[in-house]
């Protein structure tokens, strides 16, 4: 199925006719009407990821393609971008990063070549957060003459029945305008420690705990920079959950989400460790999330992503182990319900 240029899905394509009235209309010189309208700048095809079972919602998020330009080196570069419908983000990983290795291909580049040779391009420079609202500039994919490329994803629905395979196709001759940026700084991946104690400080016959911290850390993170760029270091932001019982850091700014148990405030901060307030209280947190903003070199000049919502689903406490008055160890668990976004 092809619709060019909006979002259409199957099963919901109204089409309204109307009747047909003879009129006498005034002849207006051909100067006078409307100047044509520019020709779109992509295609769009959506068919379900499961053709047995169609979801019965439309697709939460609409792939887009702003524009081509010519680049160094005779080669071409198509601008993607997407606009999420939801209020909520999105998160459609890349194949290597499921949490099963499988033969899916949930988020790819694809490649057309002139001879007919089709080739999926797993570790391209695509996004896998759509933030809710439009983003029509999200990177860009270098590609030859003799190719032509395409973006193409698994989107859910969004009443979560399922899953829409959305393909966006850019259109040659739509070209770029000066407002569409040059280079682009991606997050596609970035895996979050839950918290855990640290730096304990042990005194006293019998040994007991007098004070620790609560540590947040990074397991991985990838970022995808355009052509001839290098990555850099990724600035990170921890979110402390406000009233986690944990002392005073400076704080960059809070952000807030709403879940069905109500609202979340955390405090954004670069400061991975914070000292516990209270060593004889529980230490509870929500996710943990972080945000993330990539950074790529090209030259001397650095390009910054956009703000990557990073998290872990669910929440997690420790709780400390007294005896005769005092601390002299914990428990503690996390859980992660698969399928939870906080944001």
């Amino acid at each position: 199925m092809t619709f060019n240029p909006r979002r259409l899905f199957r099963g919901i394509l109204a089409v309204a006719v109307g009747a047909t009235v003879a009129t006498a209309w005034p002849v207006v010189p051909a100067s006078a009407g409307p100047k044509p309208l520019p020709p779109p700048p992509f295609t769009t095809t959506i068919e379900p990821a499961n053709p047995d079972s169609p979801p019965t919602g439309p697709p939460a998020v609409d792939l887009t393609a702003a524009c081509v330009r010519s680049v160094d080196g005779g080669q071409l570069e198509a601008v993607f971008g997407y606009d999420n419908l939801t209020p909520g983000s999105v998160f459609v990983p890349l194949a290597p990063d499921l949490p099963v290795p499988n033969s899916s291909h949930p988020n790819v580049i694809v490649r057309f070549r002139d001879d007919g040779a089709v080739g999926i391009q797993d570790l391209g420079p695509q996004v896998t957060l759509f933030k809710p609202g439009p983003d029509p500039h999200a990177f860009a994919v270098r590609f030859t003459p003799q190719e032509e490329v395409a973006w193409q994803v698994d989107v859910p629905a969004q009443d979560q029945s399922g899953a829409w395979t959305v393909t966006v196709y850019p259109h040659l001759d739509a070209r770029c305008s000066k407002g569409v940026p040059d280079r682009f700084a991606v997050v596609q991946q970035f895996r979050q420690r839950i918290p855990q104690f640290a730096n304990r400080v042990l005194t006293g016959d019998p040994e007991h705990i007098v004070a620790y911290d609560i540590r947040q850390g990074v397991d991985t993170v990838r970022v995808a920079c355009s052509s001839g760029g290098e990555p850099l270091t990724p600035i990170v932001r921890f979110g402390w959950p406000v009233g986690m019982n944990v002392g005073p850091v400076k704080v960059d700014y809070r952000v807030s989400v709403v879940l069905s148990g109500g609202t979340t405030v955390y405090e954004m901060t670069e400061a991975s460790e914070r000292p516990v307030a209270d060593i004889f209280q529980e230490v509870r947190w929500l996710g943990p999330i972080a945000d993330v903003t990539a950074r790529c070199a090209f030259g001397k000049k650095v390009v910054q992503s956009n703000v990557f919502w990073a998290e872990v689903a669910g929440g997690g406490f420790l709780i400390p182990t007294i005896v005769d008055g005092l601390v002299v160890g914990f428990s503690g668990s996390q859980n992660a319900p698969l399928g939870t976004r906080l944001r």
